[in-house]
């Protein structure tokens, strides 16, 4: 049985997301605070769903923005439901605050 640490090892901003045609569904933004590794868990609350992801990949994302060039972490989990994806996508436009723990 694993045990998830109590208090969260990082908090994660999400800005967008976006998914490649055979690849994982992932999380893009900045971490607040702390350090994130494959292999933690996102935690995800909506208004009537809440569910925990395995972090399976990290990835760095170039953007530009004003003419500014800067770079993003792009977390891939596993697929997520249609309600699910919709729902981080409403998420991420306000730029919510991700939760991420580690199991022992």
């Amino acid at each position: 049985m694993r045990n998830k640490t109590d208090a969260p090892v990082a908090h994660f901003q999400l800005k967008s997301t976006f998914q490649l045609t055979g690849r994982h569904f992932f999380l893009v933004g900045t971490i607040e605070d702390g350090q994130i590794e494959i292999g933690d868990y996102v935690k995800l609350r909506f208004n009537h769903d809440a569910f925990e992801e395995k972090i399976l990949a990290i990835e760095t994302v170039s953007k530009q923005q004003n003419g500014e060039n800067f770079d993003e972490l792009a977390l891939g989990i596993n697929e997520p439901t249609l309600n699910q994806k919709s729902e981080l996508e409403e998420a991420s436009l306000i730029h919510s605050s991700i939760e991420i723990f580690k199991y022992n």
